[in-house]
């Protein structure tokens, strides 16, 4: 179980023991404040109009706000800076306690980043909105918690980032001048690293204004059909671009997937090894240099 998984548990099973509190009729307003003072989750009472009826410390911790500040305030309220699980505005009637007034069910599990109105810090919480309802089934009030997910999301993003540099790494376009630049492939190809190698050479081929790619895959070590698919899509792409491609290092199973795609492979130059492939085009280079 992931750590935002078992978080959400802990948010659920919060939800039920206030249920159950509810129950047995003893969510007197004194008892409750007295119940929630101490518990590590945010809790905030909103009533049917989202305004703030009653929060615990950890609420006003996790939101950046005093007691007097918070007490009074809705979700509607402009001054709030709230962002989603994807970092777009949240809009007001889509925020999980508008949503339980709405619908008088509860809404869980939903991810928001609020900014504190103190200073440009951010806090990422995971909210649950349980209504409670009377016995004609009108709203009372929306119990809401929040558990910090501000660190896990900092680690998540942290990760993502690491892996993002070292896929780089191991995608490399190196130019090597007069409207060159090398794509040596390492190790194994496969659909995630095709769509990766395509990224990294459209970025490169515009930000370096190369007229001539050389993708090298002599350091492949698995050869699957997804080597030849990546290398027919590239073809395609760098062509529509105007510029050429030269593959090197091609090996038997490479040659026979590519015949067995049987795609146009035209626009394609290759040669055996990097070596003479980099000693033609530079020679090519300086001949044109010397010619002008």
């Amino acid at each position: 179980m992931s750590e935002k998984d078992y978080l959400e548990a802990q948010v659920v099973a919060l939800a039920v023991r206030v249920r159950e509190l509810e129950e047995r009729e003893i969510l007197s307003e004194g008892r409750f404040q007295a119940l929630i003072q101490s518990l590590e989750v945010g809790i905030v009472v909103q009533g049917p109009k989202t305004e703030i009826l009653l929060c615990n410390p950890k609420a006003l911790q996790l939101l950046g706000l005093t007691e007097g500040q918070l007490r009074g305030l809705s979700s509607y309220d402009p001054g709030w800076n709230i962002l989603d699980d994807a970092e777009k505005p949240f809009q007001p009637a889509d925020r999980p306690v508008a949503q339980a007034i709405r619908t008088k069910r509860p809404v869980r599990g939903v991810v928001i980043g609020v900014q504190h109105r103190q200073n440009a810090s951010r806090s990422w919480l995971l909210v649950n909105a349980i209504p409670q309802l009377d016995a004609k089934g009108e709203l009372v009030q929306v119990v809401a918690t929040f558990i910090d997910l501000t660190a896990y999301r900092q680690a998540t993003k942290l990760l993502f980032e690491k892996q993002r540099r070292l896929a780089e790494l191991a995608t490399p376009l190196v130019p090597l001048g007069a409207g060159v630049v090398l794509l040596p492939l390492v190790g194994t190809v496969d659909h995630e690293r095709v769509d990766q190698m395509l990224q990294v050479l459209l970025e490169g081929v515009v930000l370096q204004r190369a007229q001539t790619v050389v993708l090298d895959i002599t350091g492949v070590t698995q050869l699957d059909s997804q080597l030849a698919v990546g290398i027919v899509r590239a073809s395609h792409a760098v062509r529509l671009l105007g510029v050429q491609l030269w593959l090197t290092g091609v090996r038997g199973q490479v040659a026979q997937e590519l015949v067995r795609l049987d795609s146009d492979l035209s626009s394609i130059t290759t040669r055996a090894t990097l070596e003479l492939a980099l000693r033609e085009l530079l020679g090519i280079r300086a001949r044109s240099q010397q010619r002008h």
